[in-house]
């Protein structure tokens, strides 16, 4: 323990903090005063029966030295002076059993006083100790993740605008054929899109986090937006040759959303389906009425996700698997976008995976608007 104390201290970029170590000093040397406290306690009670019974003693010997000059009267001076003392069956003067119940009464509950009041305050200090201990991890996981995003973010920018930049510098040099020109002009304008889907993320992100910011919602054709959000992806996802994409959508449904934020949202829920999907995979969108409530489900059948994943996926910059080996693209945000928006129309959003390697499900719900019978 002092060996690990020495070393958060003395290197403070591994995952420790030094006022976590101060708090860790604070709290061993509580819990070594309250354990000397609680052991002194319990031989103060020790001493104080044997002091009494000393005392006890030394009445005796007084007592037994009066007898003899006392006479018939030693009982009732006996009973006077030294109310603890009685006269045996045997003529002994000896102590009352009534007077050694009290004592023994009187000494175990201080014993149990102090040991129950010792127990409780360790257990405060116990606990404040996992609380600074939990509240550290969550520290350094935020900032951890933090970083990550940072450095995803830079990766996210920097790509598609050394793209950008290679195919410029090409066209402008080189006398091109006209179909290899197009399609430069046409991976220029998905990297275009790609920065496109980066910034508006990050606006959402940071419009989201602002306090008292209440979406404007409106009755929006569901179906319609749907439909625009995945067309805009279509032609990237299909340009890449890597995924397959599948719409299915009821069409005439109404709800109280936003109508960019609802793009937003499928857009995210699509994307992430194509950076975790294998080559080739299939990704269904689609989009139903049951009730009185609107179903948006993105079916992938990527890598999937484990129970304790899945707990944390919506939480922000939260990224599946190790963040040190990880290859997909991505800042942690898209999903955390989408709870926040979905929320914000008083809908829900839930993931779902039978595990890795059998890809995953995420349904969000939202309440159909009134307006939906006029449509």
């Amino acid at each position: 323990m002092i060996a690990w104390l020495r070393d958060a201290w003395q290197r403070p970029k591994l995952p420790f903090r030094r006022h976590f170590v101060v708090f860790m000093l604070i709290s061993l040397f509580a819990i070594a005063q309250l354990t000397w406290w609680s052991i002194f306690q319990f031989h103060e009670g020790r001493r104080i029966a044997d002091t009494q019974n000393n005392y006890w003693t030394q009445q005796i010997a007084i007592a037994s030295e009066r007898r003899e000059a006392l006479g018939p009267h030693f009982p009732v001076w006996l009973a006077h002076t030294f109310p603890d003392l009685e006269l045996g069956a045997d003529g002994r003067v000896q102590i009352r059993m009534e007077a050694q119940r009290v004592l023994e009464k009187f000494t175990a509950s201080r014993v149990r006083m102090f040991i129950s009041e010792g127990a409780f305050f360790g257990l405060l200090v116990l606990v404040g100790v996992l609380y600074m201990f939990r509240t550290l991890r969550e520290e350094i996981d935020v900032e951890h993740r933090q970083s990550v995003f940072l450095s995803a973010t830079s990766h996210e920018l920097k790509t598609p605008i050394t793209s950008l930049r290679m195919y410029l510098d090409t066209l402008r040099e080189r006398d091109l054929p006209q179909a290899q020109r197009a399609e430069m002009l046409e991976t220029m304008s998905v990297d275009l899109d790609r920065l496109h889907d980066l910034i508006d993320r990050l606006l959402q992100a940071q419009r989201v986090l602002l306090p008292g910011k209440a979406l404007p919602l409106e009755t929006v054709d569901i179906s319609e937006e749907t439909v625009r959000a995945v067309n805009d992806l279509r032609t990237r996802i299909e340009f890449s040759g890597k995924h397959r994409l599948n719409l299915d959508v009821d069409y005439g449904l109404f709800a109280l959303a936003d109508p960019r934020r609802w793009q937003l949202i499928v857009k995210n829920l699509v994307d992430n389906a194509a950076k975790y999907s294998p080559q080739g995979g299939m990704i269904d969108v689609y989009l139903t009425r049951r009730d009185e409530i609107l179903e948006l489900i993105v079916t992938d059948e990527g890598q999937g996700f484990t129970a304790d994943e899945g707990a944390r996926l919506f939480e922000r910059f939260y990224r599946v698997g190790n963040e040190d080996t990880r290859t997909q693209q991505g800042i942690g945000l898209g999903l955390y976008l989408v709870r926040e928006l979905v929320q914000a129309m008083h809908g829900t959003v839930a993931a779902r995976s039978a595990g890795l390697g059998k890809g995953s499900q995420f349904v969000v719900r939202v309440p159909a608007a009134k307006k939906e019978s006029n449509a």
